[in-house]
Formats: C-alpha cells, sequence, structure tokens
C-alpha cells in the first residue's frame, strides 16, 4: 500500500502521488495506491497513483488506485485518477482506478472508472 500526500501553493507543478516502478515476475495479491493532491497554483498536472509496468508472467489479484486532488484557483488544471502503464504477459484479474477531482472556481465533477 503506498499512501502519500502533497500540498502545493506554486504555478505550473507536475505531481505524482503513488508509484509502483516495475515488476517482474512476482505473484501480489492486492495493489493499492492512495494519494492526495491539494493545489493552489495554475497550470498544474496531477497524477493520483500510478502503476509503472507490470510484465514477465506476473500475477496481480487486484490493483486499487484511489486519488483525490483539490484545486484551489483551477486554471488549465489537468488530472489522471489513476495510471497502469503497461502490462506485458500479466494475469491482473481486476482493476479499479477511481478519481475525485474538484476544482473549487470553476468546475465540480466526479469521475469514476472500472475495468474487469
Amino acid at each position: 500500500m503506498i499512501v502519500s500526500s502533497n500540498i502545493i501553493g506554486k504555478d505550473q507543478v507536475q505531481y505524482m502521488g503513488g508509484v509502483v516502478g516495475h515488476q517482474n515476475g512476482a505473484s501480489i495479491d492486492n495493489i493499492m495506491i492512495v494519494s492526495s493532491n491539494i493545489t493552489g497554483g495554475k497550470k498544474s498536472f496531477g497524477v493520483g497513483g500510478g502503476v509503472g509496468f507490470i510484465d514477465n508472467f506476473s500475477k496481480v489479484k487486484k490493483v486499487y488506485v484511489v486519488s483525490v486532488i483539490v484545486t484551489q484557483f483551477g486554471r488549465q488544471d489537468n488530472y489522471v485518477g489513476g495510471v497502469v502503464g503497461s502490462s506485458l504477459d500479466t494475469d491482473i484479474q481486476e482493476c479499479y482506478s477511481y478519481g475525485f477531482y474538484r476544482s473549487w472556481i470553476w468546475s465540480n465533477e466526479r469521475r469514476s472508472s472500472r475495468v474487469v
């Protein structure tokens, strides 16, 4: 489990909450990434949680990516809730990605997706 929180007050911020970089030939029951990002600047890019590469006959039962971003000024902000980068020769039974985005000035929206 990776739990991370980041609070930023600058402009042009790039952020990735939690990362599983490379998994090679492993057997893991659960991968959970929970991250929170609060940004007070402009042109911020927030990535909640990332799973980089899972390959070479790895076995993963469940992947959870749960992320929250709150952008105070909300201009030209981009948000990705959860990312699974690349899967090669991997047996992933379930993959969940939940993202919550809130911009206090420009929009209020909630996105949720499930891929099985």
